[in-house]
C-alpha cells in the first residue's frame, strides 16, 4: 500500500511539472493580451498595426514600418541563411567523408554558440564600414547588413535540422537510384531531397522564426529609425528592436504600446510554430519519399531525373561554395574577436577589483553570470527532467494532454527572448516586487530554458534499452526505483549535455538580462542584487563607442566561454554514445 501511494505521489509531481509549461504558455499569453490589448484598443488596432508613424512624444504608434521591416529583414536573412544552409546540409551528408563530417557539425555547432552580441558587433566593426564605402549614401546600416548577420545567425539551425532530415531520408530508395544507374548527384537531389522534404522545410521554418525573434544583433546594425525601408542601405528598425531601445524609459500609454508590440511578435511566432505543426501533421499522413523509375533512364525518356553533367558538377560545385561560406564564416569571426582582442587581456581587466570611477573591470559581469547559471540550473534542470520522465514513462504520445504538453514546449522554444524579458520584467520585476534582480532574471531563464532540457532529456530517456526496465520490474522493483536506479543513470550524459547546451544559451543571452537584472556595474552581493551579465556588458560597452577595445576584450571572454561550454557538450554526448552502445 505505501508503495503504490508512492508510486501515485511520483506520477503526480512528475505530472505537475509537465503541467507547468502549459500554465507558462497560458500566463505569457494572458500577460500579452491584458497589458497590451487595452493600449492597443486606446490607440486603435487599425492606427496601430497600419499607422505609418511612431512618436511617442505626440502619442503617435504606428507600427506598421517596423512590421514591414520586419518581414523584409526576415526574408531576405531567410533566403541567405536557408539556402546557404541547405545546401550546406547536402555537402556534408554526402559529399564527405565520417570524420570530416564529425568536424563540419561540431563547427556548425560552435557557429550556434556564438552570441548574438558578438554577431551585432562584428557587423558594426566590419560589414557596416565595409558597406557605407559600397553605398552611395555612405550609410552600411540597413536591411542589407541585418539580413547577412541574420542569415548568418540561423545558419546552424537550418543546416542541423536539414542534415537530420537527409540522414533519415529512404536508404532504400537511394540505394535503388544508384543501382539503376543514376548517378550519386541524380540520386541526391531527385530522391534523397524530396524524400527530406518535411524535414527540410521544417528547418527552413524555424529558422525563419528564429530571425524573426532575435533582437540585440539587429539592434546594433539596422540603424534604428522607425520608417519603411526604401533602399539596402538606410536605417531602419524592426518590433524586436523597438521594444529594447525604448521600454526601459517607456510609461503609461507609450509602455502598453511597446508590450502590443510584443504581441504581435508573439503572434507572428505563433503562427510560423502553428504553421509548422500543420505542415508536419499534413506531411505525416502523405507517403514519405518520391517514388521514380530510373531503369533503363536515359536525358530523352526521363529527363525530369537526369541530370546533365554540367549541371551536375554546378550542383556540386555550389554546394561546397555554400559550405565554404558558413565555415569562412565561421572562422571569420572567431579570429576577428580573438586577433582584436587578445591585446587588450589583461588580469586587472578581467579580475581586478571594482571601484566606482576606476577602470573597467569585468569581475563583476562575470560574477553576475555565474550566479545567472547556478540559479537557473537549480531551477530548471529538476523541472525539466522530471516533466522528460513524464512524458517517456507516463504516458501514451496518443492522448490530448500529452499533445497539449508537447504544443506547449514548442510554443516554449519559438518565443523570442524579448517577450520572455517583457514577461519577467512586468511580472517578476514589478508585479511580484523583485526589482532588478539575479533571482528574477534566473527565474525567466528557467522559462527560457525548459524547453532544451525537456527536449534532451527526452531523447536520452528515449535511447535507453527498454529491456532494462523489464529486467528491473522482474525482479520486483518499483516504477519509481527503476527511474532513479536504471534509466535516469543511463541517461545521464544526454542529460549533462542538455544542462551544459542551457549554460551556453544562459551565458549568451542579453534581451532577458538587460530586462529583468539591469545594468549595475557593482559586485553583486545578494540573489536579489542587481547587476551586469557579461553579455550585456560588452553590448554597452560596444554601444557606447568609448570603449571599443574593452568590448573586443570582453568579446574574447564571451567566446572563450562559449568555446569551452560547447566542447564540454561534445565530449559529454561522445561519453554517453559509447557509453550506451556497450549497454
Amino acid at each position: 500500500m505505501e508503495k503504490r501511494l508512492k508510486e501515485k505521489a511520483m506520477k503526480l509531481i512528475y505530472e505537475s511539472s509537465a503541467f507547468l509549461g502549459i500554465a507558462v504558455v497560458v500566463v505569457i499569453t494572458a500577460f500579452l493580451l491584458s497589458m497590451g490589448l487595452p493600449s492597443m484598443l486606446e490607440i486603435g488596432i487599425f492606427e496601430f498595426l497600419f499607422g505609418t508613424t511612431w512618436n511617442p512624444a505626440n502619442n503617435e504608434f504606428g507600427i506598421f514600418p517596423m512590421i514591414v521591416n520586419t518581414i523584409i529583414v526576415t526574408a531576405f536573412s531567410g533566403l541567405i541563411g536557408v539556402t546557404i544552409g541547405r545546401f550546406t546540409a547536402i555537402f556534408i551528408c554526402y559529399f564527405v567523408g565520417t570524420k570530416l563530417k564529425k568536424v563540419l557539425m561540431q563547427l556548425v555547432q560552435l557557429l550556434a554558440g556564438i552570441p548574438s552580441v558578438i554577431f551585432g558587433f562584428f557587423g558594426v566593426q566590419v560589414l557596416v564600414p565595409l558597406f557605407s564605402t559600397l553605398s552611395s549614401s555612405g550609410i552600411g546600416y540597413g536591411v542589407m547588413t541585418s539580413s547577412i548577420i541574420l542569415g548568418i545567425m540561423i545558419l546552424p539551425t537550418v543546416i542541423s535540422i536539414s542534415v537530420s532530415s537527409l540522414e533519415n531520408a529512404d536508404k532504400l530508395h537511394i540505394e535503388g537510384a544508384l543501382a539503376l544507374g543514376a548517378s550519386k548527384e541524380q540520386s541526391i537531389y531527385n530522391v534523397a531531397v524530396p524524400s527530406a522534404k518535411t524535414g527540410l522545410m521544417s528547418a527552413a521554418i524555424l529558422g525563419i522564426g528564429r530571425a524573426v525573434g532575435e533582437t540585440m544583433a539587429i539592434v546594433m546594425v539596422s540603424g534604428n529609425i522607425p520608417e519603411f525601408a526604401t533602399s539596402f542601405f538606410q536605417g531602419i528598425r524592426t518590433l524586436t528592436g523597438n521594444i529594447v531601445l525604448e521600454m526601459s524609459y517607456a510609461e503609461g500609454l507609450h509602455e502598453g504600446a511597446l508590450v502590443a508590440t510584443g504581441l504581435v511578435l508573439f503572434v507572428m511566432i505563433l503562427f510560423v510554430t502553428v504553421g509548422l505543426n500543420i505542415y508536419k501533421t499534413r506531411s505525416g499522413k502523405m507517403k514519405k519519399g518520391k517514388k521514380i523509375v530510373l531503369d533503363k533512364c536515359t536525358e530523352s525518356s526521363c529527363p525530369q531525373y537526369v541530370l546533365s553533367r554540367t549541371k551536375e558538377k554546378a550542383i556540386k560545385a555550389f554546394s561546397l561554395g555554400c559550405t565554404s561560406v558558413t565555415m569562412m564564416s565561421l572562422v571569420g569571426i572567431v579570429l576577428f574577436v580573438l586577433v582584436k582582442g587578445l591585446p587588450h587581456l589583461s588580469f586587472d581587466f578581467v579580475f581586478g577589483a571594482f571601484e566606482y570611477g576606476g577602470s573597467i573591470t569585468l569581475l563583476p559581469s562575470i560574477v553576475t553570470t555565474l550566479m545567472l547559471i547556478g540559479f537557473t540550473v537549480m531551477m530548471s534542470v529538476p523541472i525539466g527532467v522530471m516533466t522528460a520522465i513524464f512524458l517517456c514513462e507516463y504516458t501514451k504520445n496518443d492522448s490530448q494532454f500529452v499533445k497539449l504538453v508537447r504544443m506547449s514546449i514548442e510554443t516554449l522554444a519559438g518565443i523570442p527572448s524579448i517577450i520572455f524579458g517583457l514577461f519577467g520584467m512586468m511580472f517578476f520585476c514589478e508585479l511580484m516586487g523583485m526589482g532588478y534582480s539575479i533571482m528574477a532574471g534566473a527565474l525567466t531563464l528557467t522559462l527560457m530554458n525548459l524547453p532544451t532540457i525537456i527536449r534532451t532529456t527526452e531523447q536520452s530517456i528515449l535511447e535507453v534499452p527498454q529491456s532494462l526496465r523489464e529486467a528491473s520490474y522482474a525482479l520486483g522493483v518499483g516504477k519509481t526505483t527503476t527511474i532513479f536506479r536504471i534509466v535516469l543513470p543511463s541517461a545521464m550524459g544526454g542529460i549533462l549535455n542538455g544542462i551544459i547546451l542551457s549554460i551556453g544559451r544562459i551565458v549568451s543571452e542579453s534581451a532577458v538580462v538587460l530586462f529583468t537584472v539591469g545594468s549595475t556595474k557593482s559586485m553583486p552581493t545578494s540573489p536579489m542584487s542587481s547587476g551586469i551579465s557579461l553579455a550585456v556588458y560588452m553590448y554597452i560597452l560596444a554601444g557606447e563607442g568609448l570603449h571599443v577595445n574593452e568590448a573586443y576584450g570582453a568579446a574574447v571572454v564571451l567566446l572563450v566561454i562559449v568555446l569551452m561550454t560547447n566542447l564540454a557538450s561534445h565530449f559529454i554526448k561522445n561519453f554517453a554514445q559509447r557509453k550506451n552502445s556497450k549497454i
